[in-house]
């Protein structure tokens, strides 16, 4: 294994970053001049770019030693190029006949990877390289074949050709960076790695939207990246093969159920891989008590509850708003072990049962609900509305993700510490529901709805901020908890 970086072009790594900065600034320079001369299209323009500074960007853990200079550097372009789109300039990168946010997601996946990962700069490197090259070429495919065949996951237009070509110039990147920085493996070893790492980047670009490959593609590849050879090297892959199958299958059902959508279905497989992967049954567990039992109660309240149905098909950003705090907190606990890090994820899915209980068992209420502020009769189903049975069910959702960590010894204290936490945290969303979390009226009907658009009628917002809606607020919830478990162990000292 080499040691990195392997050149260090001056004494002081801030003049290596004024040269990147600079090379990185001229370049988008050039393609405001390339542009107005309208050299070729806008989108080939930002293509470029996007190949030149990802192949630049991908060589960093090569000459800087710390993740610092990186970091900055990719913080400098997530302001610069949101601000950018905010204002309409930057036509020659920015100017595309879709909406994307690709040029704040790119950087914003830099600096994620550098600020993680920066200890596995062979990953950083593969990662970035994929994404420079694999992403524009799979789009180029994409729109240049005729007649291709389409597809949609999640709500952006995708091709099979072009998924082809990200699958296969994945895999050539990969097998081909492999082999340079990890000489002494052996020949499967490259093969395999590079068939899961294509597959991955493949997936992540597939379920994408506008532009957020960029942040997806470099962020699991690495994840998978690391799970594969943690899993090689421990001589436990054909366990892990053996015990995945039952999560997707598990998936595969709960879609076949409408319990999730096509994007869902694919959002939680990918974490249902990584829980079991970085954290085993433990980890897995209490999330698939939450999401089978949450699902199984969804299913019976919408049964019998006619006049209040709704759908019950989780999109993926639904199921990462629930999921994705625990998912974070199982990474971190295995690239940074730390023994309040269980808890902390018990104390989260705990939250996200309290919420998604409350809400389901309390559409079995017989009264209306009230604000949780005001105290005010709402409508059945508005946000920040209580009920008393939705508020013991809301009890009972944390109990059972305790009793959960119970099984798996769990201490007393710290089971009701993530009870109070879980239950706590479900209040709290109310309670943004109530306050923060926009609400619509509809002057036809005087209908008030988190939606913003009913049958094809346009609401006007009531309450709340524009920006806040109930995945933002799930979010909030799921952090919440894991946030007061923290408080709690602290206290307790």
């Amino acid at each position: 294994m080499m040691d990195f970086p392997i050149w260090q072009p001056f004494n002081s790594e801030w003049w290596t970053f004024v040269i990147v900065f600079l090379a990185i600034l001229f370049l988008v320079g050039i393609s405001e001049i390339t542009h107005q001369l309208k050299l070729w299209t806008s989108e080939t323009n930002r293509k470029i770019v996007h190949i030149i500074v990802g192949l630049l960007v991908s060589i960093t853990p090569l000459i800087f030693k710390t993740s610092t200079h990186p970091a900055i550097l990719a913080l400098i372009f997530v302001l610069l190029n949101g601000f950018a789109i905010a204002s309409g300039s930057f036509d020659g990168i920015h100017s595309q006949e879709r909406v994307s946010y690709g040029t704040v997601f790119f950087p914003l996946g830099f600096l994620i990877t550098v600020l993680c990962f920066w200890n596995h700069p062979i990953y950083i490197i593969i990662a970035m390289v994929i994404m420079a090259l694999g992403d524009p070429l799979a789009a180029f495919v994409g729109q240049n074949i005729n007649n291709p065949k389409k597809y949609i996951i999640w709500a952006e237009t995708k091709s099979f050709e072009g998924s082809i070509a990200m699958l296969v110039s994945s895999i050539f990147l990969t097998w081909g960076l492999s082999l340079f920085f990890f000489p002494e493996k052996q020949a499967s070893f490259h093969i395999m790695l590079a068939v899961v790492t294509g597959i991955t980047a493949t997936i992540a670009e597939g379920i994408s939207y506008r532009g957020s490959d960029n942040l997806s593609v470099p962020i699991l590849v690495i994840l998978f990246m690391e799970l594969f050879i943690l899993k090689t090297e421990s001589g436990m892959a054909l366990e892990y093969i053996k015990g995945v199958l039952p999560i997707i299958f598990i998936f595969i059902i709960a879609y076949r159920k409408n319990s999730l959508s096509e994007n869902g279905l694919m959002g939680g497989i990918i974490m249902g891989l990584l829980v079991f992967g970085f954290g085993g049954i433990l980890y897995l567990a209490p999330l698939f008590i939450f999401f089978i039992l949450s699902s199984f109660l969804s299913h019976i309240t919408n049964s019998k509850v006619l006049h209040q149905a709704k759908s019950l098909r989780r999109n993926i950003v639904q199921v990462y708003a629930n999921g994705g705090i625990a998912l974070l907190l199982v990474i971190m606990d295995h690239f940074n072990p730390q023994p309040w890090i269980y808890a902390a994820f018990l104390a989260s899915v705990a939250a996200a049962t309290a919420d998604t209980w409350g809400t389901e068992i309390g559409r079995l209420s017989s009264k209306n609900p009230v604000d949780i502020i005001t105290f005010q009769p709402l409508q059945m189903g508005e946000s920040g509305g209580i009920t008393l049975v939705g508020t013991l069910g809301s009890f009972a959702g944390a109990i059972i993700i305790g009793i959960t960590g119970y099984l798996f010894g769990i201490s007393h204290i710290i089971i009701f510490f993530i009870i109070t936490a879980g239950f706590l945290s479900a209040i709290f969303d109310s309670i943004m529901g109530a306050t923060v979390q926009a609400r619509f009226i509809f002057p036809l009907t005087g209908k008030i709805s988190e939606k913003k658009i009913i049958n094809d009628q346009k609401g006007y917002l009531y309450t709340g901020w524009h920006g806040i809606d109930n995945d933002i607020v799930n979010i909030f919830c799921t952090s919440c908890g894991p946030c007061l478990l923290i408080i709690f162990l602290n206290y307790m000292k």
